[in-house]
């Protein structure tokens, strides 16, 4: 997943041209803010980002109610920082200036002190799920329905 690579060449396709084209379609039809750019040095390396929202996940001790609201608040916090105001969320500085504008000195400093060991286990889990559900690389969700079928997106 942090592996994408947006100039590779698909069937003929620019793949950041393809991307770039559907991330602007798909903000328009759903009412999403945006920059019309792609932020500087796209596609950055997200592995500490996404280390940081496993542990934000792991060292809530709250219910799981809480947690997914934690884990939303920092996901739209950081959407709007990076992808409309072009902020480098990826850098670890940057990310723990956003972090702490969101939770609070004492809560991000625990945050980022989580043991890494677990971290990292649960990041490869998320990251295998995300590939057996037929993930390919960009924000990826499965939907349930009331029958109970999943389909990703």
């Amino acid at each position: 997943i942090a592996t994408l690579n947006p100039a590779a060449d698909i069937g003929g396709v620019d793949k950041d041209k393809w991307i770039n084209t559907e991330r602007l379609r798909w903000a328009s039809h759903f009412g999403i803010p945006i920059t019309q750019e792609i932020p500087p040095n796209f596609p950055p390396l997200t592995l500490h980002v996404m280390r940081t929202l496993c542990a934000l996940e792991h060292s809530d001790a709250q219910s799981g109610t809480l947690k997914q609201e934690r884990l939303v608040r920092a996901l739209d916090h950081l959407f709007a920082r990076y992808w409309v105001d072009r902020v480098p969320t990826h850098q670890p500085k940057v990310l723990k200036a956003e972090l702490t504008k969101i939770f609070g000195t004492e809560q991000t400093e625990q945050l980022l002190k989580e043991p890494v060991g677990p971290i990292k286990k649960k990041l490869i889990e998320n990251t295998d799920l995300a590939f057996s559900e037929g993930a390919f690389g960009l924000p990826w969700m499965v939907c349930t329905n009331s029958a109970g079928e999943k389909e990703g997106f």
